[in-house]
């Protein structure tokens, strides 16, 4: 979380020119996808090199809340960047109500309240002129600025400023672009906000250089900037399971097990000691399905008969196997949630193994697809193996790669018209 300034203490009315900034990763699933649905273990990954940014600046601008989407077109004209502007006493008036009543906390941090049926459906009715992708990306923006910033903001005369921007990381890919906006942006909003208060300042790790351009929030406030992101991921996609914003948030890896019997109750714990990896994600160009039918398409096929259902959990308990042998690559000697130290010839010869095996066991429940199934045959023959990730049938295979990867697999992969993310 960065900041343009680092002056603390400064009233609202004198900090026209103030700024802050964030930046938060996407996501990937290494292994469990669609096990997870029933209750299997999964693991996810922070894409550290793919992130969203995000900068808020105080303005003057007559109290007007103004969006800047660089990567998103106008769904009026067809051109970028998207660009919208809200009055804040309209604000006020329609979304008043979402303000948090304690501006500030005693650890510095507002304190997050969940969205109720109630406030979703405000900041439903308040955006029902826009569609598409705008009004996804806009509605959990506006409600952070609602909760976090608009009683600020209320008849101070100032407005703000935000601008979205991506940094490699796709839209609408199944890469955790929307948790990744909502990291950043209750981050960037939390720091404005403390910039602006006249007291606290957020706190940085104490690992971290505090006179740095950029730092990293201290645990406390991660918490607080992932429950932020979590509620405004209820107002994007109504249900999450929380993964997605905590590994945006925390970054490294989280194990998942999702409660069956009460959807909204994943367990959710971070891996310490996850390897370095490095992770090339391609695009086969493959028009996408959506998620939600792919998984209809496994839970049919398993209801086909108590035969068939037993088959499919069949293999979801060998993809478990390879989520299992997955985590037992983790340096368990160490309590760090990362490691810079390379995996070991015998354990990134085990994590092909794995990582083949999930491929094959995804390809099994029909969620497979010949493109990606090239991309395998390639990168196989280069001594690499490739999984998709995701709910498959869409665009993104994932592959490991180790040092020693040939130019040849870059130019095999391009003739096929495949993109890297």
């Amino acid at each position: 979380m960065t900041s343009a300034s680092n002056t603390p203490g400064v009233a609202v009315q004198d900090t026209a020119l103030l700024q802050a900034s964030a930046s938060a990763p996407g996501k990937i699933i290494l292994f469990g996808e669609h096990a997870v649905v029933y209750g299997y273990r999964a693991v996810a990954a922070a894409l550290s090199d793919l992130r969203v940014h995000v900068d808020v600046n105080l303005t003057g601008a007559r109290g007007e809340v103004h969006f800047c989407l660089e990567d998103l077109k106008c769904e009026v004209t067809g051109l970028q960047p998207l660009r919208r502007t809200f009055s804040v006493g309209d604000m006020v008036a329609h979304l008043g109500d979402l303000g948090a009543e304690d501006a500030m906390a005693t650890r510095g941090a507002i304190e997050m309240r969940a969205p109720s049926k109630a406030d979703m459906e405000a900041v439903e009715t308040y955006l029902e002129h826009v569609t598409g992708f705008a009004k996804q990306a806009l509605a959990p923006l506006v409600f952070l600025v609602a909760s976090i910033f608009l009683p600020a903001l209320a008849g101070s005369g100032h407005g703000i400023c935000i601008s979205v921007r991506s940094a490699g990381l796709p839209v609408g890919a199944g890469l955790g672009s929307s948790a990744a906006l909502s990291v950043a942006s209750a981050a960037a909003l939390l720091r404005l906000l403390c910039l602006t208060s006249g007291g606290a300042k957020a706190e940085v790790d104490a690992n971290s250089n505090a006179d740095a351009t950029a730092c990293r929030p201290s645990r406390c406030w991660l918490s607080c900037i992932n429950e932020w992101a979590y509620a405004a991921e209820v107002i994007s996609t109504g249900h999450p399971s929380g993964i997605d914003n905590t590994v945006s948030c925390y970054g490294a890896a989280v194990e998942c097990r999702k409660n069956v019997n009460n959807p909204s109750d994943t367990k959710i714990t971070r891996v310490a000691g996850f390897p370095a990896l490095r992770i090339l994600v391609t695009d086969t160009c493959v028009k996408k399905k959506s998620t939600a039918s792919l998984v209809a398409a496994v839970r049919k096929m398993r209801g086909e008969s108590p035969e068939m259902t037993r088959a499919v959990d069949d293999v979801f308990q060998a993809m478990e196997a390879c989520t299992d042998g997955f985590l037992g690559l983790a340096d368990r000697n160490t309590e760090a949630f990362s490691s810079s130290s390379p995996l070991s010839e015998p354990k990134a010869s085990r994590l092909q193994h794995l990582v083949r095996m999930n491929h094959g066991l995804l390809n099994a429940i029909g969620v497979g697809h010949p493109a990606l199934d090239a991309i395998c045959f390639i990168t196989r023959n280069h001594g690499f193996e490739t999984k998709l990730t995701g709910a498959g049938k869409k665009q993104r295979a994932r592959l490991c790669l180790f040092p020693g990867v040939s130019s040849s697999l870059s130019r095999r992969r391009w003739r096929l018209r495949l993109h890297c993310a």
